[in-house]
């Protein structure tokens, strides 16, 4: 019985947070398939959300070029809209922030998406930041 599995069947809380991922987030980034298919298997949301980046754990396994695991988790994701599971999540939107800077300016290219960056004015002080 791997280390894991133990973990499982002894009440581990799948949806626990460190640094913001969960375990299937950094099983999906870096742990072979098997240890994928037990997370979810055991209940882990194939759908959750990194808490800084909304990254899911299939952007994790993409941006890893895991295509085992980025293969298992469409195929999951599938299967759970044909059995009336949670539909596919909507693209994040990036809506607008109410500020004092009167430019912003939104940078394509961050892992993740959608970066937003705020332009002050050289007279502003560090006191505004």
């Amino acid at each position: 019985m791997s280390v894991v599995q133990l973990l499982i069947d002894n009440g581990a809380d799948l949806t626990s947070q460190k640094h913001g991922l969960t375990p299937l987030h950094l099983a999906a980034e870096d742990k072979p398939l098997d240890i994928v298919k037990m997370l979810v298997e055991a209940g882990a949301d194939i759908r959750a959300e990194a808490l800084k980046t909304g990254l899911t754990p299939l952007d994790m396994a993409k941006h890893t070029k895991k295509q085992d695991v980025v293969d298992y988790l469409v195929a999951r994701a599938e299967k759970d809209n044909e059995e009336g599971g949670r539909p596919k999540r909507d693209p994040p939107s990036v809506e607008p922030r109410q500020t004092d800077t009167p430019v912003e300016e939104t940078v394509e290219g961050a892992v993740g998406g959608i970066q937003k960056l705020d332009i002050k004015d050289e007279d502003s002080s560090d006191d505004d930041l």
